[in-house]
C-alpha cells in the first residue's frame, strides 16, 4: 500500500473539457483538482516517510530492497516529485538501505538508482545532497560497485562527487563525496584511478 501511494498523481479528468461559457464550473474545477493534488502530494509525503522510519530498522532494510516495486517507486519519487520533502525522505531511504552490506550490490546493479542518485545529490536541498552523498559513500565501499559505479554514463558519478567537493558549501556533503573517491580510488580500477 504504502508503494502504491508513492506513485499516486492527479489522474487527468475528462470532465474537464468544458465549453467557454462554463467559466464557473471550469472555477470550480481548478479548485478540485489543485485540492486534489495537494492531497495526493501530502499522501505521498507521508508514505515516504513511513518508508523513512521502516528503513532505519536493520531488520527491516534486506526485506525492503526486495520488495517487489519499491526501488522502482523510490526512483520514480526522486526524479519526477515536485515536493523538496519528498525527494529528501527519498534520499534518507536510499542511504538507510545502503546502510546493509547485503543490499549494497543489488542497489547498484538497479536500473536507475545511480541515475537517481546523481539527480539527489545536485538538488537544491542541502539535506537531500547529504542525504544521497551518504548513499553514494556507502555504496563506493563494496569492490563490485567501484567499476559499475566509475562507468556509469561516462563518468557521470566520478563528476558529480567531484562537483559536490570543489562546489558544495555543505561540509557533510563534501566529506561524503571525498569518502566516496577514497573508496573508489582504494578499490583501485583503471577507471576510479584516471
Amino acid at each position: 500500500a504504502l508503494v502504491y501511494q508513492l506513485d499516486r498523481q492527479r489522474s487527468v479528468d475528462s470532465a474537464s473539457a468544458y465549453g467557454e461559457g462554463d467559466q464557473h464550473q471550469s472555477e470550480n474545477d481548478e479548485y478540485s483538482q489543485r485540492q486534489e493534488e495537494a492531497e495526493l502530494a501530502a499522501s505521498r509525503v507521508d508514505a515516504i516517510a513511513t518508508i523513512v522510519n521502516l528503513a532505519c530498522a536493520e531488520e527491516n532494510k534486506v526485506k525492503m530492497v526486495h520488495h517487489k516495486g519499491l526501488l522502482d517507486a523510490l526512483v520514480r519519487l526522486a526524479l519526477n516529485d515536485p515536493s523538496e520533502e519528498a525527494r529528501e525522505h527519498a534520499a534518507i531511504v536510499i542511504m538507510n538501505l545502503a546502510y546493509a552490506d547485503e543490499n549494497k550490490v543489488t542497489m547498484v546493479e538497479h536500473d536507475g538508482l545511480l541515475d537517481v542518485l546523481v539527480h539527489l545529490i545536485g538538488d537544491k536541498s542541502p539535506f537531500t545532497r547529504r542525504y544521497a552523498s551518504a548513499a553514494m559513500f556507502t555504496l563506493a565501499c563494496v569492490v563490485a560497485n567501484t567499476e559499475r559505479m566509475a562507468r556509469h554514463c561516462d563518468g557521470e558519478i566520478l563528476e558529480a562527487l567531484r562537483r559536490v567537493l570543489s562546489e558544495d558549501p555543505v561540509d557533510e556533503a563534501r566529506i561524503n563525496a571525498s569518502e566516496a573517491l577514497f573508496n573508489m580510488a582504494r578499490n583501485n580500477t583503471e577507471e576510479t584511478v584516471e
